[in-house]
C-alpha cells in the first residue's frame, strides 16, 4: 500500500493476488485489506494484461458491496466506481475468458482509492471538535478578560492614568 497526496494506492502484489493466466473458463479470487481511510471513495483500477487468440474477457470486480463489471478491448483497461471503504474491506474478481486463447492478468495492476470525503471516520469527528472547541474559546476569552478587568477596576486595583495636554 502506498499512501501519497491522499490516495491510497495497491498493487495486486500487494494485495496477494499472483499474475494470473486464464484459458477456458471462469475464475475468481477473492482477498481482504485494511484501509487506513474510512468513508465514500472512487475506486479506480487499472488493469496490466495481455492476451492471445480471439478472446471475450470480461471481469467483475467487488469491493465491499459495490461492483463493476468490465469488458476488456484495451491495453490497459481501466475502470472507476464508488465503494465505502472500512478499516477491513473485500475485494473480489471474477475472470471469464470465452474463445480460443489465453488471458494473462498482470499483478502489476493498481487500484487507487480517492477519498471523496473531505475527512472521514474518527480523525474528522477529533479534528471537528477540536474546530468547535478553539471556535467557543476564541468568543469567551476575550470576554473573560474584560469581566476580570472590570472587576479589577471596581476594586481599584487598576489605575488608569491619562497623558495631560
Amino acid at each position: 500500500m502506498l499512501l501519497s497526496n491522499g490516495f491510497i494506492t495497491y498493487t495486486f502484489h500487494d494485495l496477494g493476488i499472483p499474475t494470473i493466466s486464464v484459458a477456458l473458463g471462469t475464475i475468481r479470487i477473492n482477498r481482504y485489506f485494511t484501509s487506513p481511510y474510512t468513508g465514500r471513495a472512487l475506486a479506480n483500477i487499472t488493469f496490466v494484461w495481455d492476451a492471445n487468440g480471439s478472446l471475450s474477457i470480461e471481469v467483475l470486480v467487488e469491493i465491499n458491496n459495490a461492483s463493476k463489471l468490465v469488458f476488456f478491448r484495451e491495453k490497459p483497461e481501466t475502470a472507476s466506481f464508488e465503494v465505502f471503504l472500512q478499516e477491513n474491506n473485500s475485494f473480489s474478481l471474477t475472470i471469464n475468458v470465452v474463445g480460443p486463447g489465453r488471458f494473462i492478468l498482470y499483478n502489476s495492476s493498481v487500484i487507487k482509492f480517492v477519498p471523496l470525503e473531505g475527512n472521514a471516520g474518527e480523525d474528522s469527528i477529533w479534528k471537528r471538535t477540536m474546530l468547535l472547541f478553539i471556535t467557543l474559546a476564541s468568543i469567551a476569552v476575550p470576554i473573560c478578560i474584560r469581566i476580570l478587568q472590570l472587576i479589577k477596576l471596581r476594586e481599584g486595583g487598576i489605575v488608569i492614568v491619562e497623558d495631560e495636554k
